[in-house]
């Protein structure tokens, strides 16, 4: 699928003005959908190698914030991960998503709220925002 993008992406180079990361972003995910349509949407189970969470959040933060997460739409996931995984800024964000800055900043602030509602309450009212994402680091 990363060759796929960057054979679409070496494709358009010489007709886009000004590629940025922003542009791969987007021709990567336009990638991503066309090969979950191709898999006809199929659930595939993938295994990911030994991960390690740093001391930084409790272990049991960490699953609630997940299982909260993935309660979220894949839309609301999108935003957050693009900010908090990724790093984008949020006009860079709002490029990959093919929207304004005024409607990312729209669609981040109802994800936040989304996610504030099913972290579990002890967590909610001892913190006043989103918990930042954990860091994971492989272990060798």
């Amino acid at each position: 699928m990363v060759a796929a993008a960057f054979v679409a992406a070496w494709k358009k180079f010489a007709s886009v003005d000004a590629p940025s990361l922003p542009w791969l972003y987007r021709i990567a995910s336009f990638e991503v959908s066309h090969e979950r349509r191709r898999l006809g949407r199929a659930p595939v189970s993938v295994e990911l190698p030994d991960l390690r969470v740093t001391d930084e959040f409790d272990l049991e933060d960490v699953i609630d914030i997940s299982k909260s997460f993935a309660a979220l739409s894949t839309g609301d996931q999108e935003v957050l991960r693009l900010i908090y995984w990724e790093g984008l800024s949020r006009s860079a964000a709002a490029e990959v998503l093919g929207c304004s800055v005024n409607a990312f900043n729209v669609r981040l602030h109802r994800a936040h709220a989304r996610l504030r509602a099913t972290v579990p309450s002890r967590m909610s009212s001892s913190e006043s925002s989103v918990p930042q994402a954990p860091q994971f680091k492989e272990e060798s």
